[in-house]
C-alpha cells in the first residue's frame, strides 16, 4: 500500500499550487495460484487518485480510481503474463495531463530469458 499526499503553495502569495499533484492511494495485493497454473500469481492493483481543484476548467480534473488485474505464470522457461488495465472502464485524464487515459486495455506478454556465451565476454 502507499499513499501520497503532496502539498504546495505559492510562497509568495499563500495560494495553493495546483501543479504538484493531487493525493493518491495504490493497494497492490498478490495471491499464488499455484494450484491452478505453474508457478502461478494472481495480481490486483486498485488506485484512487484525488480532484483537482482549479480556478482553470483546463486544469480541474474529477477524482477516480481504476482496477487493474494480473495473472502470470512460468512454464518450460516462458514467463506469460495476461493483463487487464483498468478493468471497469473508468474514464478519467491523469493530473497534470491533458490526454484523457485509454479505457480498459488488455495485454499480454510472454518471456524468455536467453543466456548466451560470448566469445568476447570472459568469465575471469
Amino acid at each position: 500500500m502507499s499513499v501520497t499526499l503532496p502539498h504546495a503553495e505559492d510562497l509568495e502569495t499563500g495560494e495553493p499550487l495546483t501543479d504538484a499533484g493531487t493525493a493518491r492511494t495504490t493497494v497492490d495485493l498478490g495471491f499464488p495460484v499455484r494450484r491452478l497454473l505453474p508457478m502461478g500469481q494472481l495480481a490486483v492493483r486498485w488506485r484512487w487518485n484525488d480532484a483537482v481543484v482549479s480556478d482553470d476548467p483546463t486544469l480541474a480534473r474529477p477524482s477516480f480510481h481504476t482496477t487493474a488485474v494480473e495473472v502470470s505464470m512460468i512454464h518450460a522457461g516462458v514467463r506469460a503474463v495476461f493483463a487487464v488495465r483498468n478493468l471497469f472502464d473508468a474514464y478519467y485524464t491523469e493530473p497534470l495531463s491533458f490526454i484523457p487515459e485509454a479505457g480498459r486495455t488488455f495485454a499480454l506478454s510472454l518471456r524468455y530469458d536467453y543466456n548466451l556465451a560470448l566469445p568476447l565476454a570472459r568469465n575471469d
